[in-house]
C-alpha cells in the first residue's frame, strides 16, 4: 500500500527503513531512469541506470523483498489548481525561473510516467507492503544524470537537514495516489529537494 509522507516530522520517524529513489524517465529503449537503493547500515546506495520498462521490474523485485520501505520519486506526484481552475505552480520551488510546475513540459510528461509507474507497482505488490511516498525535486544541471539524481535523493533523506521540504499548496490539490491507490491513506507527498552542490 502507498503511504504519502506529507509532513517532515513523519519522514523523522521513517530513517531507520531502507530507502529506494528513482529519478524516473519515460523511455522504454534508453536508460532514462537512475535507481538508487540503500539499507540501514549501508555506506553508500547501490545505483543504476535503466530504461522505464526495466524500472518497474528491479523496484517490483526489491518492493517484494521489503515489507516497509520509503520510496522517492524525481517526478510531479500531486496537482495543483488555482480557484478559477487553472493549473498553478505548487509552491515556491516550482514558481523559480524558469518555471518548473507539474504540468508544463517534461513535468507534465514526468506526472504521466508517475501514473503508470506506480499503477504497476501498486498491482504487482502484496498488500501486506507499505511504501511510504517522498517527491523528490531535482532542477537545473543537477538534473541530467539520472543515477546521480537518485542517489542524490537517497542520501539526502539519510540526512534531513540536506534537503528543503515543502508541503504543496493550493485552492486544490491533487494526489497522484487519488488515481493510482483509492484505498491509499488521504494526501499529497511531501517535496524533498535536496541541496546540490
Amino acid at each position: 500500500m502507498f503511504t504519502p509522507v506529507s509532513k517532515i516530522i513523519a519522514g523523522t520517524r521513517l530513517k531507520r527503513l531502507p530507502r529506494l529513489a528513482i529519478d524516473l524517465g519515460f523511455s522504454g529503449s534508453s536508460r532514462s531512469c537512475g535507481w538508487a537503493c540503500q539499507h540501514r547500515g549501508d555506506l553508500s546506495p547501490q545505483t543504476k541506470r535503466l530504461t522505464y520498462p526495466a524500472c518497474i521490474r528491479e523496484t517490483v523485485a526489491l518492493l517484494a523483498r521489503d515489507s516497509e520501505i520509503v520510496l522517492i520519486v524525481e517526478a510531479p506526484l500531486s496537482a495543483a489548481f488555482n480557484a478559477s481552475g487553472a493549473p498553478c505552480a505548487r509552491g515556491e520551488f516550482e514558481a523559480t525561473l524558469p518555471p518548473r510546475w507539474w504540468n508544463l513540459r517534461a513535468g507534465a510528461q514526468m506526472a504521466l510516467a508517475a501514473q503508470y509507474f506506480l499503477k504497476a507497482l501498486g498491482a504487482a505488490l502484496p498488500p501486506r507492503s507499505t511504501q511510504y511516498l517522498i517527491e523528490g525535486f531535482v532542477a537545473g544541471d543537477a538534473s541530467g544524470d539520472h543515477d546521480r539524481v537518485a542517489e542524490t535523493l537517497c542520501g539526502a533523506f539519510g540526512d534531513l537537514s540536506a534537503a528543503a521540504w515543502c508541503e504543496p499548496a493550493a485552492h486544490q490539490l491533487i494526489s497522484v495516489l487519488d488515481w493510482v491507490d483509492p484505498a491509499a491513506p488521504a494526501g499529497c507527498p511531501i517535496v524533498m529537494i535536496p541541496s546540490v552542490r
